[in-house]
């Protein structure tokens, strides 16, 4: 629930709660898994002024999920996103694939293929993975948001960027990501006063934010 928040202080709780269940169950491979996830949250999310460091922690964390538990979800999602993020695209389709076929309908597995797809220039794919992973679950957490309004973006499906963006703010008003992107799809569309609205917005929850660098 902490993680869902998608903010850095619930990041923060959420990996101190991982870490506890460890502390409980040192052979607890979903909460490694999770802790994996955390950090690569805070690497990507800009909540860390180390974040190659953060990746690798990550990554030893999804590591250790699946020595305990080689069919472990949870971190074979982990591993995949870790995978994307450095460019190793077709590992880590090969390991978000082991995750579907082990468990086809988990939302956040087909979310993830719709990130790697996403990262790896197919839009058109990537919208393919979202749509039934965002049936399955409507209350994916921000990232996932911002990644299928990115994919539509792409697309040049402005409008329905702006839809699924939307509906992302309003659940999940403190996430930056989300609102670049919405600001990007409005100038498309030549609506600056709400693109303004939401660059405020970004302005406002991260003061650091560099729209090159993003």
């Amino acid at each position: 629930a902490e993680l869902r928040r998608a903010t850095r202080r619930a990041n923060r709780n959420a990996r101190k709660l991982f870490a506890r269940a460890i502390e409980l169950d040192p052979g607890y491979a979903a909460a490694y898994a999770w802790l994996g996830r955390a950090h690569y949250e805070m690497a990507t999310d800009g909540w860390t002024e180390f974040p190659a460091d953060t990746l690798e922690q990550a990554e030893t964390f999804a590591q250790k999920a699946l020595a305990a538990d080689s069919s472990s979800v949870e971190g074979l999602r982990t591993l995949a996103r870790i995978h994307s993020i450095k460019f190793q695209m077709d590992r880590a389709l090969s390991e978000i694939d082991q995750a579907i076929t082990i468990n086809p309908s988990d939302a956040e597995a087909l979310a993830d293929r719709g990130l790697i797809l996403l990262w790896s220039g197919k839009p058109a794919a990537a919208v393919a993975a979202f749509e039934p992973a965002f049936v399955f679950d409507p209350n994916l957490r921000a990232d996932y948001v911002s990644a299928h309004g990115l994919a539509y973006y792409e697309l040049r499906r402005h409008r329905d960027a702006i839809r699924v963006l939307e509906r992302g703010a309003a659940r999940y008003p403190d996430y930056v990501v989300i609102r670049a992107v919405l600001v990007a799809a409005y100038g498309q569309l030549g609506e600056t006063a709400e693109a303004k609205r939401n660059a405020d917005a970004v302005r406002r929850l991260l003061p650091i934010f560099d729209p090159a660098v993003f």
